[in-house]
């Protein structure tokens, strides 16, 4: 394995490793914003939540809730499909944020030296990328991040419809929405009620009153 390579006039390698890794950190937040709508969290609460996380259980979490969605089921299998391309190439990134590069002999490509120790001795392999090759990756990515652009608006379409009582159907033109459901809709995200009490304690019984006593004619009392 050759030497730690300092950088150079030829050294552009560098800068196509740090865009692509660019490219993917912007496309991983694709995937925090859709848990956000999902669960209904605002940045701080989404961010406390994804922030821990791997990529992979992020790309999975999204996926369980579209399927748990109330998106027409034509819509969740296009944006699930979308999530697998991109857990399919998170290979992709593990070698390139963690494994040792540098420019090949001729200065044509980058070499990534990959380790494997998962069944039996250690294995080392070389992979390389040209400035082609990291191109077509980030393009890869973009379009991951373009297929799932309109899905967290549609995820809060999906709720504020919830909230009027509404079918998910009016969501794509099947039903219309009335103006009455629309505004308590809308009041109800600006204002939410509050939650319902549910206290242990009882209710206050009624007093109970003595029936009344009334003598009879030999003057006994009775009831």
């Amino acid at each position: 394995m050759p030497g730690l390579a300092l950088p150079t006039q030829d050294a552009w390698h560098y800068e196509e490793v740090g865009r692509y890794l660019q490219s993917w950190a912007i496309t991983e937040g694709s995937v925090d914003e859709i848990i956000k709508s999902a669960l209904a969290l605002n940045g701080l609460q989404g961010t406390i939540v994804t922030a821990e996380m791997f990529i992979a259980n992020k790309i999975k979490m999204a996926i369980a809730a579209i399927h748990f969605s109330t998106i027409l089921p034509s819509e969740q299998t296009k944006y699930i499909k979308v999530l697998n391309k991109f857990l399919g190439i998170l290979d992709d990134r593990n070698m390139v944020a963690h494994c040792f590069f540098c420019m090949n002999d001729n200065f044509s490509a980058v070499e990534f030296y990959r380790y494997q120790i998962k069944a039996g001795p250690l294995k080392i392999s070389k992979v390389e990328w040209t400035k082609a090759e990291f191109s077509a990756k980030r393009d890869q990515l973009r379009r991951i991040r373009d297929g799932l652009s309109d899905l967290p608006p549609l995820l809060n379409r999906v709720r504020l419809s919830a909230l009027a009582g509404l079918s998910p159907l009016w969501l794509y033109g099947v039903a219309e929405p009335t103006e009455g459901n629309a505004r308590r809709a809308i009041e109800g995200l600006a204002s939410p009620q509050p939650p319902e009490s549910h206290s242990s304690t009882p209710p206050l019984a009624k007093p109970q009153t003595k029936p009344r006593k009334r003598k009879g004619l030999a003057g006994a009392e009775k009831e």
